[in-house]
């Protein structure tokens, strides 16, 4: 009864959130055409006036957090123009960065995720999020070994000039025994998601998913081939030059 209770609650409370990062992208009438409940009713929730009932809280979230609508969402985010695109503006929104830790929390909150890999690069505040959500630990894949004591899992990767890309995990951070969910900003070939999927491989740790906020062509899926959930929220099917 006490679990339950809670979990209400945790539904509740993500909702408020979830309606405080549309805010600044939606207006009120905007998002009552979205979730179906009045302006004033969400002003309320949003301004935490009062709380959603369960009922609204899972409407509100159910409306919000699927793959289609949080698409759209990060489109009007994103910076995307003729041959560049840059995802800073979604990782330097805290707003925006609890959505999609929110809508990964919905998707793999059962999963039992145990570690979130990211390489190092610009992806590391989403992957930081989507851990502190999870109530997972974060591990980065650096591209320098950082401590001469320690004992490192290495991988190699090949850039856009086919030049070698490492990457080093130390060895204690994942084990046999962890549910990995590897998270990454953008992926076109997919060479870095291959150099970390060989780190998971190496520790013998059982991959939960990939997830990338955005994806450009579809080589990237041929090139990985998992047994495993591949999600990215947004494709773009021409390549762009990235500022990353």
């Amino acid at each position: 009864m006490a679990s339950s209770r809670l979990e209400t609650v945790k539904l509740q409370l993500l909702a408020v959130r979830v309606l405080r990062a549309l805010k600044p992208l939606y207006s009120y009438r905007e998002l009552a055409k979205l979730v179906g409940l009045p302006p004033s009713m969400l002003c309320r929730y949003t301004r935490g006036i009062t709380i959603p009932s369960p009922e609204h809280a899972k409407r509100i979230v159910e409306c919000v957090l699927e793959e289609g609508r949080l698409r759209e969402i990060i489109l009007r985010k994103l910076d995307v123009k003729e041959g560049y695109i840059d995802t800073r503006s979604i990782f330097s929104d805290s707003s925006m960065l609890s959505l999609v830790s929110a809508y990964l929390a919905k998707k793999y909150g059962n999963a039992k995720v145990t570690k979130v890999l990211v390489p190092e690069a610009r992806g590391i505040p989403l992957a930081t999020a989507i851990a502190l959500e999870l109530d997972a630990q974060l591990v980065i894949a650096r591209r320098v070994k950082d401590n001469p004591y320690e004992d490192y899992v290495e991988s190699i990767a090949l850039d856009n000039t086919y030049n070698p890309i490492y990457f080093y995990v130390p060895r204690k951070h994942i084990s046999y025994k962890d549910r990995v969910l590897i998270v990454d900003d953008l992926v076109e070939s997919g060479q870095t998601l291959r150099a970390l999927l060989t780190i998971v491989e190496h520790c013998k740790a059982k991959l939960v998913g990939i997830f990338i906020l955005v994806a450009i062509g579809s080589a990237w899926r041929k090139n990985l081939n998992v047994n495993a959930p591949m999600e990215a929220i947004l494709e773009l099917s021409r390549p762009l030059a990235r500022n990353r």
